[in-house]
């Protein structure tokens, strides 16, 4: 597989392998709350579906018809697929969250000449900036796998003992110089789509 990554735009944001990643946390085990986070869509500008793992610590994401191609008889308008939406999180109460890690996993079938590009960012609503991480993979067949962890020290928490609304996006996008290669990337694949996960610590009373 030829595979490169771009530098991402946030110095919060650190790549590492595609090897399983524990969930984070920033207190001792036995004060880790209960598993009643809940997480759900509150506005999406495309079809898609969240669930919360058992632990509480992970949301995951999943968007339908998310797929770009490149070459034949493909409309031009193809090759780059963009998804926003705005996900509820409930944290449990004495507790505040930020986001550790995002994991992405998707499917892609690229011509040698044909580059496949992942873009995401995410923020908590109402905080300056957001986080952005980049990938870009040329030539590949099958699956890929991308992670992103956030440095402890640069965590960003949510507010305290509030509803909070995280705000997506993700682009994928597809590009060659050679019109007679083709490609396609997809995040609409079995296995596919994105995970949050999340570390909490007690909220400073």
């Amino acid at each position: 597989m030829s595979c490169t990554m771009k530098k991402t735009k946030n110095a919060a944001l650190v790549a590492v392998g595609a090897a399983a990643l524990p969930l984070l946390t920033a207190f001792p085990a036995s004060a880790v709350p209960e598993p009643s986070a809940k997480a759900q869509v509150v506005r999406s500008a495309c079809p898609g579906e969240v669930s919360v793992s058992e632990d509480g610590g992970r949301v995951n994401v999943k968007i339908k018809n998310f797929k770009a191609s490149v070459g034949g008889d493909v409309n031009p308008k193809e090759a780059q697929k963009s998804c926003s939406f705005s996900i509820s999180i409930r944290i449990p109460q004495g507790f505040t969250g930020a986001v550790a890690s995002t994991d992405t996993r998707l499917a892609a079938d690229l011509d040698p000449g044909v580059v496949g590009e992942l873009t995401q960012s995410y923020r908590w609503r109402g905080s300056p900036g957001s986080d952005v991480s980049m990938h870009a993979v040329a030539g590949h067949k099958g699956n890929l796998q991308f992670t992103d962890m956030v440095p402890t020290a640069q965590l960003k928490y949510a507010r305290c003992d509030a509803p909070e609304f995280l705000d997506l996006e993700t682009r994928i996008r597809v590009k060659s110089s050679d019109p007679s290669e083709e490609g396609w990337l997809s995040l609409d694949s079995p296995g596919g789509g994105m995970t949050y996960s999340f570390a909490y610590k007690v909220c400073n009373r």
